[in-house]
């Protein structure tokens, strides 16, 4: 006896099937598959409400699975997959380029026009995940980017450069040092683990490979870099081309680089906690809790068990910015005109309300900028704030696309 199930909804339609296998004595099978048409209606919705936004589909899964009596038990094969697109995190480098994204099962795009989806997503290499993606602070048409692929073992380069503001790509394929114990499992560069960033002069790629290498001629030489651990998440200064700065977690200090990356050596890190442990990102898809701001040397922002810490001076002093807010992901933007500092954009809990916050004073005081009817289910990855625009927001959601947002008029 065969048994069906059909439904459809607002947020996606499904279907199952089970019954005995024809022509196969004492098997029988179930099916299921299911598939998110949000992306269907979504686009339309927000742009009806002046919104654009770039949607893609949120999932897809199937299921399958035969059965076999075997004495007083069951044999069973079952076979399942899916699909879950997702941003990751993503940069606006120049006024001609409004977005550079990088996603997750469709590799990302160049955004010239927010209100249609590009038709050529990040190629040469091609990489299905995205997971760190940079630009040059003073040069942002130079940028680099890491990913990939849905196999544990990349097929090729697993990091590329673009000159051209994300347009056109090339592969980079840094010298790989081995370090004399043997590692548990492939190198990160063969994995796509490695993250890159590049100097704010575009002239320096800095990428986290076994040991961490850096590249002043595109790629064509490469040179061991030193005192920056094995696995660290660097941050570029995004006016200072001889600045980077990491956190070392085995010593719980702040480090940073004065001479282009060659070497890191710790620095006092005043006010900072004790433990700096929460910000050490181990998942490479993660966004990196240690920010340096655009158009201003020497100033970053760090994310500490849910509390941004502020510097303005190379990370020497820190003063503890936030207060009454419990913040999972921020992001910089462009300030309030007048303004020394930029506007801080955050996804987190604030009297028990989890919304999107933005602050114009430093991290003091934080205003809601959705509402109830703008929540997205809730699932982020990733925000920032426009570099060159007072007020835009762009959210990378788990599943939804990106969504951006501009203050009301008025």
């Amino acid at each position: 006896k065969y048994h069906g199930l059909a439904q459809a909804d607002l947020i996606d339609a499904r279907v199952l099937a089970e019954g005995p296998v024809p022509f196969a004595k004492n098997w029988t099978f179930i099916a299921g598959a299911r598939r998110s048409y949000v992306d269907v209606w979504l686009k339309p919705a927000l742009e009806q409400a002046g919104a654009g936004v770039t949607a893609a589909p949120v999932y897809y899964d199937y299921q399958a699975g035969l059965e076999y009596p075997v004495g007083p038990g069951k044999l069973r094969l079952l076979v399942t997959g899916d699909d879950d697109r997702l941003k990751l995190v993503f940069n606006k480098p120049s006024d001609t380029d409004p977005l550079v994204s990088g996603f997750g099962d469709i590799a990302g795009f160049r955004h010239d026009d927010l209100r249609v989806s590009p038709p050529v997503l990040h190629k040469n290499p091609y990489l299905t995940n995205t997971n760190t993606l940079d630009y040059a602070g003073e040069a942002p048409e130079i940028m680099v980017r890491s990913g990939s692929t849905h196999t544990r073992i990349v097929p090729g380069p697993s990091l590329a450069w673009s000159q051209d503001g994300g347009r056109n790509w090339q592969p980079l394929t840094p010298t790989i040092m081995r370090p004399a114990v043997p590692l548990d499992g492939p190198p990160p560069i063969a994995t796509g683990d490695a993250p890159i960033v590049v100097s704010a002069d575009g002239r320096t790629f800095l990428a986290g490979t076994v040991y961490p290498m850096l590249t002043r001629d595109r790629g064509a030489t490469w040179q061991r870099v030193l005192g920056l651990p094995i696995g660290s998440r660097p941050t570029a200064d995004k006016v200072d081309p001889r600045r980077f700065y990491a956190l070392d977690f085995a010593t719980n200090q702040v480090i940073r680089s004065d001479d282009g990356g060659a070497t890191f050596h710790p620095i006092a890190g005043r006010g900072l906690p004790a433990d700096l442990s929460s910000a050490h990102v181990t998942w490479r898809e993660a966004q990196n809790p240690l920010v340096a701001v655009p158009g201003r040397a020497g100033a970053l922002w760090l994310l500490l068990d849910g509390a941004l810490y502020r510097s303005t001076d190379f990370g020497d002093t820190w003063a503890l910015a936030t207060h009454g807010i419990d913040i999972r992901y921020y992001g910089l933007g462009k300030g309030v005109p007048g303004s020394s500092w930029p506007a801080l954009y955050a996804i987190g809990d604030r009297d028990g309300l989890t919304a999107v916050w933005r602050s114009t004073d430093g991290g003091d005081a934080w205003t809601r900028i959705n509402d109830d009817q703008h929540q997205w289910g809730l699932r982020f990855r990733v925000i920032i704030g426009d570099p060159k625009q007072f007020g835009r927001v762009y959210i990378g959601t788990d599943g939804r696309g990106i969504i951006y947002g501009d203050p009301a008029p008025g």
